[in-house]
């Protein structure tokens, strides 16, 4: 496994190297309305897209990731208070001893 996950590596980098090297071109990239524009390589500007992307990604991840954290924290409280019911309602008598007909 460790094997086909280092091949595919390798086979990623490849094909960066040669996205990279085929998108040398320069083009010019406006990051401000109000800035002129720069010039940068084409692989440059997609390699900064796809780190933001994954940077969103991530944020978008975590935001989730700590809402389940807390719902999942929540729920143990739940569940807790419910075995500490059950706990209770077990220890109680079944009938009442002072009443007898």
């Amino acid at each position: 496994m460790k094997l086909i996950s280092n091949i595919l590596k390798v086979v990623i980098i490849a094909a960066i190297m040669i996205l990279g090297y085929l998108n040398m071109q320069m083009v010019e990239f406006s990051y401000f309305f109000t800035k002129e524009p720069i010039k940068v390589p084409l692989i440059l500007v997609f390699i900064g897209g796809l780190f933001i992307g994954v940077v969103f990604a991530a944020l978008i991840g975590l935001v989730d990731k700590f809402k389940l954290k807390r719902e999942i924290n929540s729920l143990k409280k739940k569940l807790a208070d419910s075995e500490n019911e059950i706990k209770r309602l077990r220890t109680l008598p079944l009938s009442s001893e002072g009443k007898q007909n």
